[in-house]
C-alpha cells in the first residue's frame, strides 16, 4: 500500500540499471551462551515491473569464522543453488520463482536444519500498528470463538485470546486482569457472552455501573491498553515483536504501564518499538532507546547510551533531553 519495492530501492534514480539492494539479518544468541551466529543476506534487483531476487546465502558460524560460501548452509548465485557438501556442483532445481526466497524453495531431499530454523524464526516476526478502533472496527464487532492465543493486528480475535487465557493459562489471565484494575480502577471482572451463530462479545463489568459496558462503549484508549496489554502478556511469544506508536489514544500514566510491560516482555523477547511519544521514551533507559536521525538524505541510528548524558540525566530524563534537544531525533 506504500509503493512495494519501487518506492524502496531508492529515490535517487528512476533506471532499471541501477544498482542492487542487499538486505541482511544476523540471528545470535545472547553473548554469555555462545553458540553460533545465523547470517542471512538476500540480494534483490529492480526490474521493469516488480523485482528479482539475484543473490541469496545463509550461513552458520561462529565469531571467529565469519560468513563465507565454505559456511553457508546455502548459497544462491547466478541462478544456481550451492551448499557447503556440494563443493562447485549446483544442486538440481525445480522452476524457479524469482520474486520468492530461495528459503521457501529449498529442495526437501536434504537437511537444512539451519535454514528451517531461520525461516521459522522469520515467520514468528510479528508486527503490529496502531490498532484501528473507529465505530466498525473488528474490536468493537462481535467475533467468531477461535483457539487464538496471540491477539492479530485488527483485533479481530482479542475476545478469543482472553478467553482461552482464562481457560488454558489462569495465573496469566489474573495477571492480566490485575493490570487493567490497575489502569481502570473501578473494573470487576470480563466475560463474553455469546450473541449468536457462534460470535461472542466482550462484556465489562465496572463498579460504577450496574450493567455492564461493550465494546462499541468503550473509549478508543481502553481498547487500545487491553489490546496491547493481551499482546504482551499472552504466553505465545513472538521471535520479534514490531509495534508502531503504541502509545496513540493512550493517558500519560497508561503509557507509563505500557512502558514497564515491554519492559518485561523485552526480558523474555525482543521488542522493538517506534515512537514519537516523549512521554514514553520518559520511561525508559539510555540502553533502552535508539535516536533516528535524517542526515544527508540517510537514516543515521544513535544509540543513546553512546550519547554523552550521563551530567545531563542527573537533573533531566530522557524526555527533557530529546525536548531540550540534546538526543536527538529531531523533526
Amino acid at each position: 500500500e506504500r509503493g512495494g519495492f519501487h518506492s524502496v530501492i531508492s529515490a535517487t534514480t528512476n533506471q532499471t540499471g541501477q544498482p542492487p539492494m542487499t538486505v541482511g539479518a544476523r540471528l545470535a544468541p545472547p553473548p554469555h551462551l555462545g553458540g553460533r551466529v545465523t547470517n542471512f543476506e538476500v540480494e534483490l534487483r529492480r526490474l521493469q515491473i516488480g523485482y528479482a531476487i539475484t543473490a541469496e546465502s545463509l550461513d552458520s558460524s561462529t565469531a571467529s569464522t565469519p560468513g563465507n560460501l565454505r559456511n553457508a548452509e546455502y548459497a544462491f548465485q547466478d541462478g544456481k543453488l550451492y551448499t557447503s557438501k556440494s563443493a562447485n556442483e549446483p544442486i538440481p532445481l525445480p522452476k524457479l520463482r524469482s520474486s520468492e526466497l530461495m528459503l521457501t524453495q529449498l529442495p526437501t531431499d536434504r537437511p537444512f536444519r539451519e535454514s528451517l530454523r531461520f525461516k521459522e524464526f522469520l515467520s514468528a516476526i510479528d508486527f503490529y500498528p496502531p490498532l484501528q478502533v473507529t465505530g466498525r472496527a473488528p474490536i468493537r464487532l462481535p467475533q467468531p470463538l477461535t483457539p487464538a492465543t496471540k491477539p492479530d493486528a485488527e483485533g479481530s480475535n482479542l475476545f478469543s485470546v482472553l478467553y482461552n487465557l482464562r481457560i488454558s493459562h489462569p495465573e496469566t489471565y489474573e495477571r492480566l486482569l490485575a493490570l487493567m484494575r490497575q489502569a481502570f480502577p473501578g473494573l470487576k471482572r470480563f466475560e463474553f457472552p455469546v450473541v449468536g451463530a457462534g460470535q461472542v462479545t466482550l462484556a465489562w463489568y465496572d463498579e460504577s455501573s450496574k450493567q455492564p459496558f461493550y465494546p462499541g462503549q468503550l473509549s478508543e484508549g481502553t481498547l487500545r491498553f487491553l489490546w496491547l496489554a493481551a499482546i504482551l502478556l499472552t504466553p505465545a511469544q513472538s521471535s520479534i515483536l514490531l509495534l508502531d506508536e503504541p502509545e496513540v489514544s493512550l493517558h500519560p500514566q497508561l503509557i507509563r504501564l505500557l512502558v514497564a510491560l515491554l519492559q518485561d516482555y523485552a526480558m523474555r523477547s525482543q521488542v522493538v518499538v517506534a515512537t514519537h511519544s516523549s512521554d514514553l521514551v520518559r520511561w525508559l533507559e539510555p540502553d533502552e532507546v535508539i535516536v533516528a536521525d535524517k542526515e544527508d538524505g540517510q537514516t543515521r541510528f544513535t544509540r543513546a547510551d553512546t550519547l554523552d548524558l550521563a551530567e545531563w540525566l542527573a537533573e533531566y530524563d530522557l524526555r527533557d533531553l530529546w525536548q531540550m534537544g540534546h538526543l536527538g531525533g529531531r523533526v
